[in-house]
Parts: structure tokens; C-alpha cells; sequence
């Protein structure tokens, strides 16, 4: 997906040569049809070639992604997650990075 992203609109074979592993061509339009089944991906046809592009915003699946490791990781408990990464020392937060979560958790307080 996030090729797609990248590029905009892309064939099979365009995403298979921007895969760091040496996948097949065929295990790449799997996936692509897998990610189209599964509502992330579109195609339109060019001649006899697919030519697919994101059906969602990057910020869209982005937050499906972040909802599915809070689930999985974290059993829906978004401050363990948040606890979990403000601890690890390999992430440092910015000065502006923590008066915007400040601000962030003001708007939450005040809407609850």
C-alpha cells in the first residue's frame, strides 16, 4: 500500500519492482486483488493491464492500522498503547510534538 501511496497508480508489475523482496508476479496481483477485495485498493483497465490506486486516504488507513494494533497489542486500551510508547527511550517526543498532545488531551477532557 504504501508504494501505492507513493506513486499514485501503479500495475502489478510496477509494484513487484518496488518490493524490497524478490516476490513473484503472481503472488503480487494476489495481493493486490486481496487489497481490492478487501475495499483498500481500485483499478482501472489500460489496454490489458490493471492499473490500481488507493480506494482510502493514507490518514484513513493509517487509523485502521493503529485501531488493529490497539486491539491485538493492547486489548483496545488506548493508554496502555500511548504509556507503551512514551516509554520506549528509541522515541523522543518534541517540544511541539507535546504541547500538541496537551493540547489534544484539553479537547478530549473537555468533550467528556
Amino acid at each position: 500500500m504504501e508504494l501505492i501511496y507513493q506513486n499514485g497508480r501503479m500495475t502489478a508489475t510496477e509494484v513487484q519492482a518496488g518490493l524490497p523482496d524478490n516476490l513473484a508476479n503472481s503472488g503480487v496481483r494476489t495481493l493486490l486483488s486481496i487489497l481490492e477485495r478487501k475495499g483498500w485498493l481500485l483499478h482501472d483497465e489500460t489496454g490489458s493491464k490493471y492499473v490500481y490506486y488507493a480506494a482510502r486516504s493514507h490518514e484513513e488507513a493509517a487509523k485502521s492500522a493503529l485501531r488493529g494494533v490497539l486491539q491485538t497489542f493492547y486489548s483496545g486500551s488506548l493508554g496502555s498503547m500511548v504509556t507503551t510508547l512514551l516509554s520506549d527511550r528509541e522515541l523522543r517526543l518534541s517540544p511541539s510534538d507535546i504541547e500538541e498532545i496537551k493540547e489534544l488531551i484539553s479537547k478530549s477532557e473537555a468533550t467528556q
